[in-house]
C-alpha cells in the first residue's frame, strides 16, 4: 500500500478535485509540508460550483431568481466559512492542531471543495425538484 509521501501530486485543478474525493489527506498532507497545494484556484473553482448549484435552485422561481439565486449561494456559502474561520481555528488550536497559515488554508480550501463537488454531484436532483414543484416546503426540505 502507497503512503501519502508516494502519492503524485496531480498535474491539474480537476486532479486536485479528485484528488479531495479518493485521497483528501493527501492533499492537505502536501499542503503541511510545503508541497504545491493551490487553496485560492480550488476556493474559485468551488465559488463556481456553488454558483452553479445556486442557479439550479433557481429554477424553482424561474425568470430573474435564476441569476439571483446563482449570486446568492455563493455568497452565503462563502460568508459562512469566514464566519466559521475564527471558531475553527480555536477549537481545533485546543484540540491540538499545529496550524501554519498554509496548512490552515488548505483545510478551508479543501472543506470548499469537497462540499462544492458535493453540490455539484446533487445539481441535476437539485434542478430537476426546483423545475418541476411549486411547492416551497417540499423544494426547501429538499436543499437541506
Amino acid at each position: 500500500m502507497a503512503t501519502l509521501s508516494d502519492v503524485p501530486q496531480p498535474r491539474s485543478l480537476a486532479g486536485v478535485f479528485n484528488e479531495l474525493l479518493i485521497r483528501p489527506l493527501a492533499f492537505f498532507d502536501r499542503a503541511r509540508n510545503g508541497g504545491q497545494a493551490s487553496p485560492f484556484r480550488i476556493l474559485a473553482v468551488s465559488t463556481l460550483c456553488y454558483a452553479l448549484y445556486g442557479a439550479a435552485a433557481g429554477f424553482f422561481q424561474g425568470g430573474d431568481q435564476i441569476l439571483v439565486a446563482a449570486l446568492k449561494a455563493p455568497l452565503i456559502i462563502l460568508f459562512t466559512l469566514l464566519l466559521c474561520l475564527p471558531s475553527l481555528y480555536v477549537f481545533s488550536a485546543v484540540a491540538g492542531a499545529e496550524w501554519t497559515r498554509r496548512s490552515f488554508l488548505a483545510v478551508l480550501a479543501g472543506f470548499a471543495g469537497t462540499l462544492a463537488l458535493v453540490l455539484l454531484a446533487l445539481l441535476p436532483i437539485n434542478w430537476l425538484f426546483s423545475s418541476s414543484s411549486r411547492l416551497l416546503g417540499k423544494i426547501g426540505r429538499a436543499h437541506v
